[in-house]
Order: structure tokens, then sequence, then C-alpha cells
């Protein structure tokens, strides 16, 4: 498996409760106020605005369009606006993005990364089980997801399957094998993220995982509101469910 570099999500809000949504699960969690420089967590504390804020590690990717828009809706029809920044899978621009909203004062805030800086880190860390050889982190791109599958294939040329957090590395794990001449399936199977519209432009068709974005982004809106509004009781945990697209790469 391969996915982007310090691809997910987290929300913070005033309250100091943090929203981590990795893939379709949402989960409320306590945020250390430590864990933000002193001075921005103090305009946070003392002060907000009717703005909440979004910084996702990269804006033309398909991936976060539908999760924002539904943030954006569910935010919009209790009288708040949105703002969103790039952070370019840079951890150092997240940390400097997160300052510069800090100053705005804003409602809440949403990260769309599972890593931070030292000095950015609001969240406690996401527990996983993976296998390292098994996965590769790559920069987004076509290029990189053929590149990754080469890399994860000189590990373990015994694999036969690859998932793929993201269509776009699917897609480039999917011409890569094409120019080499590696049937799919058939020498390997491969699955997408998203649902993208290539995935049926290809061929074979790509299998992908669809989550839904806009719902998983209303919900990240609405459990921001709910701690703004002292609604909130103890922890929380939403999944909202996902679908396999079956076609013929997997």
């Amino acid at each position: 498996m391969f996915r982007p570099q310090h691809a997910g999500q987290s929300v913070v809000v005033r309250r100091f409760t943090a929203i981590i949504v990795d893939a379709n699960v949402l989960v409320r969690q306590p945020f250390p106020p430590s864990g933000l420089p002193k001075r921005s967590a103090g305009s946070l504390i003392a002060n907000r605005s009717n703005v909440a804020a979004a910084i996702v590690p990269s804006m033309p990717s398909s991936l976060f369009g539908g999760m924002l828009h539904g943030m954006s809706d569910g935010l919009r029809r209790e009288g708040y606006s949105l703002m969103v920044g790039d952070s370019g899978y840079s951890l150092s621009d997240e940390e400097r993005l997160i300052e510069s909203f800090l100053a705005q004062r804003p409602s809440g805030m949403s990260l769309h990364n599972t890593q931070h800086t030292d000095r950015a880190a609001a969240l406690r860390k996401l527990r996983r089980c993976a296998e390292p050889a098994l996965m590769v982190e790559a920069a987004g791109g076509l290029r990189s997801g053929g590149e990754a599958l080469v890399q994860l294939l000189a590990r373990q040329p015994d694999i036969d399957v690859v998932f793929c957090s993201g269509d776009v590395f699917a897609l480039g794990a999917l011409f890569e094998c094409q120019r080499r001449g590696w049937r799919v399936p058939g020498r390997i199977t491969i699955a997408g993220f998203d649902d993208s519209e290539m995935a049926i432009q290809v061929v074979p068709a790509l299998t992908t995982l669809m989550i839904p974005r806009a719902e998983i982004g209303q919900t990240a809106a609405r459990i921001l509101l709910d701690n703004l509004g002292g609604r909130a009781v103890g922890p929380e945990r939403v999944d909202v469910g996902f679908s396999i697209v079956q076609r013929d790469s997997a």
C-alpha cells in the first residue's frame, strides 16, 4: 500500500478538542493547548470570529474538494464562513499557516494532516498497525504512483495486490505496469481510492474505494459547531461508511 505523505484530516476547535478524520471515521479527541505556540493559543481562547479555517495538503487534489464543499455548506447554514490554505504537503508550511490563521481568531480549524511539526502538534498520534515494508509514502502525482509501485516491488517481489490511497497514485501504478508489460490483473491487481472520473476511462477500468466526502465535511462542521455551542457531550466517533466500486483492475 502507498499513500500521500502526511495525508489525513484533523479538526481543531476553540474548546481544545480535535476531530481526527481518517478515511471514513471521525473521532473527537482532547486537544492540549500546549501543542500550539502560546501567542497563537491565546488568540484562539480569547476571542473568536464567525470564520472557520481549513488547511489542506493540495488544493488541486480531488481528494479534498468534496470534503471542503460539505464542510463549507454545513458551516454556512449556521452563519460561519470557511477560509482555506494549501500547505503543499509541507509540515513547516502547515505550521506557518496555522499561526497565520490563528491570528484571525477563527472559531475552529481543520488540519488535513495526521503528522505535524513539534510546534504545531496538537493531536495525539494515531495508532496504526501496519507493516512498514509493505507501505510507501510518496508525493502526489501520476509519476509518484509508478515510482512507488516499483519501489514496493523491489522490497517485496512477491506482492500481487496493491491498494493506493488515491486514484491518481493507482493510475500511475497502472501505467507503470503497462510500460513494463505486467498484466493487470494477472501479475498484479491494483485498487485506488476516491472513485474519480478517470477511474472508468482507463483500460482496465480501476477498482476503487469511495467514501462520502461531502458527508464527512458536513459531519466535521456539525461536530465543530456542537463544540462551539456547548452541545458536545464526551468523546464522539462517527463512521460514515464506504463502498467498494468493483471494476476490472482488481
